[in-house]
């Protein structure tokens, strides 16, 4: 039973020569190099992408506040015609009020669409409330102005500095994410890093690790062979060397040691 068992250990034992363990340390160092190369790439790309998402969203949002606010300006430009112009002058005012009401609501909808920042989607609903307000207070002074074609008073001119501080708080809000992204941006060469850093972390240790195994299990025995060769030839007494890996370094000690063996029996 025990010669079986014996015979089955022999038969199945692994056994990874020395090209075997060079070639599987090899392979270790360079699976470590096509990580990191992974790892690097795949941080940079993934940096890129969001700083353009951020840089692009924000960039359209400012753009959208923008065009609301030359919308604002025409639609207070009507305003300030009522106060000093007539009924019959009316007709290219009435249609610029048509196209500033159209750009501002069609920008405000984008915006609301590409909100990014916290505490914007807060602001854009702040801001549509008091345009609410604002339109619907300069259309009943629109109703008036053409039923008595004449000038009329101021139109609802506290209202549209409130309504204009509401859109430059969502612009601010937008612009910090455009700083916000420049900074991040100034700081990405750093975070592409960090991945890298980590896996020439682990490629240094492994390279001391398998250093120190090529010293361990070649390097040593070899030079316990060498000098048990060494102490044979000089004072003819031999120590055969033990060793724990079963490779071609074993293979040769056993051939040493059987060339000993017969040296021995011939004197």
């Amino acid at each position: 039973m025990l010669r079986l068992r014996s015979a089955l250990r022999e038969r199945f034992k692994f056994r990874l020569g020395i090209r075997g363990k060079l070639t599987f340390g090899f392979i270790i160092l360079a699976t470590v190099s096509v990580i990191y190369a992974f790892l690097e790439s795949h941080e940079i790309a993934l940096l890129a992408q969001n700083i353009n998402t951020l840089l692009d969203d924000s960039y359209r949002s400012v753009v959208y506040c923008q065009s609301m606010e030359l919308a604002l300006s025409d639609m207070n430009r009507v305003g300030e015609f009522m106060k000093n112009n007539k009924r019959d002058e009316f007709s290219y005012e009435h249609n610029l009020l048509s196209r500033a009401k159209e750009n501002f609501e069609t920008n405000y909808e984008l915006a609301e669409q590409n909100v990014r920042h916290l505490h914007e989607k807060e602001a854009l609903d702040t801001l549509y409330q008091v345009y609410t307000v604002y339109f619907r207070a300069l259309s009943e002074r629109i109703e008036i102005y053409e039923k008595h074609q004449s000038p009329i008073g101021s139109v609802v001119e506290d209202i549209h500095p409130k309504l204009l501080q509401r859109l430059t708080r969502v612009r601010e809000l937008n612009e910090k994410g455009l700083y916000q992204a420049l900074a991040f941006l100034k700081d990405a060469p750093y975070r592409a890093l960090r991945p890298g850093v980590i896996v020439i972390i682990v490629g240094l240790l492994f390279m001391l690790m398998f250093s120190y195994l090529v010293n361990h299990f070649f390097v040593v025995p070899i030079k316990q062979i060498a000098e048990s060769i060494r102490r044979y030839l000089k004072f003819k007494t031999y120590h055969s060397v033990s060793l724990s890996a079963d490779d071609e370094i074993l293979e040769l000690r056993r051939l040493i040691d059987r060339l000993v063996q017969e040296k021995n029996r011939e004197q």
